[in-house]
C-alpha cells in the first residue's frame, strides 16, 4: 500500500537522491524532464509542467519573465523571474520561496508549480514518484429562488441560454435581457417550467420529442413533461433535463438540443443570478486559451491606445490598411476592444474601423483590410507571445497569421518562424 505524505514533508526526504532516482508524473503520464534539489526543496521545470500538461509556455530573457497559457504585453522587470498564469502575474502563497533559472530555464518549488497550474501534488515514498493531478471538481450547489431571475451559461464554452420568440440559441452573454430566465416550480417536486423574461415562453421539447438530438425551442406556457425541467448538480455544473425523456440539454452549433446523458462540460451550465458576471470556478482545470490581459497600470492609463510594428513599419488605417513609418495621427493608433476570453477586436482610432479578412477568406495569402467594425469572427484576433517581446497575431476565424509583405500590404499566412510575421505592441498616447 502507497504511503502518502505532504509536498513540505517530502522535500526533506528527497535530500541526497540524485534526479534520476525521482519520477515525475502529471495527469497519469511520466513526465522525462530532471527536477533540482537545492536547500532541501524540489523544483519542477515549467517547461517540462507545461508541455505535459498541453499549455503554452514561453519565457521573456529580456524582462525574466515567464508565460503560462498566456500573454502579459507589460511584464515587470524585476530582480528574478516574475510568472505570469492566463495574462496575470502570479502571486505564490508561499512568498519565501524563490523561482530559479538553471541551464535556461525556469524552475519553481514543486508545491507553488502545482499551486499554479491549479493542480494537487502528491508524494508517493516507495515509488519515489512527484504526482501531479487535476483538483476535485466542486459539486455544484445551486438552489433557484423563484423570485429572482438567472443566465444560465454553458460550462465548455460560457455562453449563454439566449430567448427568441420560439427558438433557443447559444450566444456571447452579453447581460442582454433575452438572456433572463425565471425558475418556476410546477406541480412535481423538483421541476421547474424555465421561462424567458423576454417573451414569457418557456424552454420546450420540440414536438414532445423523447430521443437525443431533438431540438429545444422556446414555447407557450403548456401542461407537457416537455416544458418540465429537473436540475441537477454535478462536479463543476448543473444538468437541465426535461421531464419526458430524461436527456440532458447542450449547445448544437448556434442552437439546443437535448442528447445522451454523458456529463461532459458540455452538458454542465452555471446558474447565475442575472446580471452577475461568469467565470469557471478557479479549481476547475484551465482550458488551454491565449489571454490578453491589459495591464493594470496608472502609465497605461495615460496611454490607452497601441502602436502594432515590425521594423520601422506601423499598421496605420491611411485610406485602407497599410504598414508605413510612424507618423504622430492617430491613424497609427489602434484600440485593443476586449471581444472575449483572449480575443480582441483591433479597431483603429482615427477611423474606429477594424482589422478584417477581407471576404471572410480562410486561405492563407488572403488579404487583411480596415472595415466597420462588427466584431465578427473575421474581425476577431489572438495575440500569441513569442517569448522574445513580440507577438504573433491570429485570425480566429481562419486560423492564419497577419504577416506584412514588402510592398506594405497585409495578408494571412500559415504560421512560420519569419520576422514578418512578428509584431511589437506598445502603448502609445
Amino acid at each position: 500500500m502507497k504511503r502518502i505524505i505532504s509536498l513540505m514533508l517530502c522535500v526533506l526526504l528527497l535530500t541526497g537522491l540524485s534526479v534520476s532516482a525521482v519520477n515525475l508524473e502529471v495527469d497519469g503520464v511520466t513526465v522525462d524532464c530532471d527536477m533540482l534539489f537545492e536547500d532541501n526543496t524540489a523544483y519542477v521545470p515549467l517547461e517540462g509542467l507545461c508541455e505535459a500538461l498541453k499549455v503554452r509556455y514561453s519565457f521573456d530573457k529580456t524582462t525574466q519573465s515567464a508565460f503560462i497559457n498566456g500573454i502579459n504585453l507589460f511584464p515587470e522587470k524585476g530582480e528574478g523571474v516574475t510568472v505570469y498564469v492566463d495574462g496575470k502575474k502570479y502571486s505564490p502563497s508561499d512568498k519565501a520561496s524563490a523561482f530559479k533559472i538553471h541551464n535556461g530555464m525556469v524552475y519553481l518549488p514543486a508545491h507553488l508549480a502545482s499551486e499554479a497550474v491549479g493542480m494537487s501534488a502528491t508524494w508517493y515514498t516507495d515509488t519515489a514518484t512527484l504526482v501531479f493531478s487535476k483538483k476535485q471538481l466542486p459539486v455544484a450547489t445551486v438552489q433557484v429562488d423563484p423570485n429572482k431571475t438567472y443566465a444560465i451559461v454553458n460550462f465548455e464554452t460560457l455562453q449563454a441560454l439566449t430567448a427568441g420568440d420560439n427558438s433557443l440559441a447559444v450566444a456571447d452573454y452579453t447581460k442582454g435581457a433575452n438572456q433572463q430566465f425565471k425558475f418556476v416550480k410546477t406541480e412535481f417536486d423538483g421541476y421547474y417550467n424555465i421561462q424567458s423574461v423576454a417573451t414569457g415562453k418557456n424552454l420546450d421539447v420540440n414536438a414532445h420529442g423523447t430521443t437525443p438530438g431533438v431540438s429545444i425551442i422556446t414555447w407557450d406556457m403548456g401542461t407537457g413533461d416537455n416544458q418540465k425541467f429537473t436540475l441537477e448538480n454535478v462536479a463543476g455544473g448543473t444538468l437541465i433535463s426535461a421531464r419526458s425523456c430524461h436527456l440532458p440539454i447542450e449547445p448544437n452549433g448556434s442552437g439546443v438540443m437535448q442528447n445522451t446523458k454523458t456529463v461532459s462540460d458540455k452538458q454542465k451550465w452555471l446558474i447565475v443570478e442575472f446580471g452577475s458576471d461568469v467565470s469557471k470556478n478557479t479549481e476547475v482545470a484551465k482550458k488551454l486559451n491565449i489571454t490578453y490581459t491589459p495591464p493594470k497600470k496608472e502609465a497605461d492609463e495615460n496611454a490607452p491606445f497601441r502602436t502594432i510594428s515590425i521594423g520601422d513599419s506601423y499598421l496605420a488605417d491611411d485610406n485602407g490598411l497599410k504598414a508605413m513609418p510612424f507618423a504622430s495621427t492617430d491613424n497609427f493608433k489602434w484600440t485593443l476592444i476586449n471581444h472575449s476570453e483572449g480575443v480582441e477586436v483591433v479597431e483603429n482610432l482615427a477611423t474606429a474601423k477594424s482589422l478584417d479578412v477581407n471576404a471572410r477568406s480562410l486561405v492563407a495569402g488572403g488579404s487583411i483590410i480596415t472595415w466597420q467594425t462588427s466584431k465578427d469572427t473575421n474581425q476577431r484576433w489572438i495575440f500569441e507571445q513569442n517569448g522574445d517581446g513580440t507577438y504573433y497575431i491570429k485570425s480566429v476565424h481562419s486560423g492564419l497569421y497577419l504577416t506584412l509583405n514588402d510592398d506594405g500590404s497585409l495578408t494571412q499566412e500559415n504560421k512560420n518562424t519569419a520576422l514578418k510575421q512578428r509584431w511589437s505592441v506598445k502603448p502609445a498616447n
